[in-house]
């Protein structure tokens, strides 16, 4: 089983959510005017737009040849690491009570640009959605109702 991820659908889930917080490993310069690609981040712990999100994602070595460190996994294997530690710092951040309200464009964003090959697999994606948007609306009635009792204990 796989999931292909457009790099359209995580520009618009990033930017649908506000950003999302990365630790960029390295300082990323890159430029390839035939793909249209322009990376240039600093690294550091940062919120990132869609823009930069895919900069982080696509990048696999500097301009000068430099890339991440030889423990860190160079080149490909860096990349992969970087990319498997954002899209899980970007499904948490997702998955935050502050996104319950978005949830429809979350949504919608996500599979129109991602292919699951595998029904199971999309199956499971969608009770995940659903059961961290009920568990949100749970924790969204706990915080009332404790307001409410704090309101009646004055």
């Amino acid at each position: 089983y796989y999931i292909i991820v457009d790099t359209e659908a995580l520009k618009t889930l990033v930017d649908s959510i506000g950003g999302v917080y990365f630790d960029v490993p390295i300082d990323m310069k890159y430029t390839d005017k035939k793909q249209g690609l322009y990376i240039n981040l600093k690294a550091g712990y940062q919120l990132l737009d869609g823009n930069k999100a895919e900069q982080v994602v696509r990048f696999r070595h500097n301009q000068d040849g430099t890339s991440y460190s030889f423990e860190y996994g160079d080149n490909d294997t860096g990349r992969m690491k970087t990319q498997r530690s954002f899209i899980t710092e970007t499904i948490k951040q997702t998955l935050k009570f502050r996104n319950l309200f978005k949830s429809k464009t979350i949504i919608d964003s996500v599979f129109k640009n991602i292919l699951i090959k595998s029904h199971l697999l999309k199956t499971v994606v969608i009770q995940h959605i659903i059961l961290s948007v009920l568990n949100s609306l749970v924790q969204l009635m706990v915080v009332i109702k404790q307001k409410s009792l704090e309101v009646l204990l004055l």
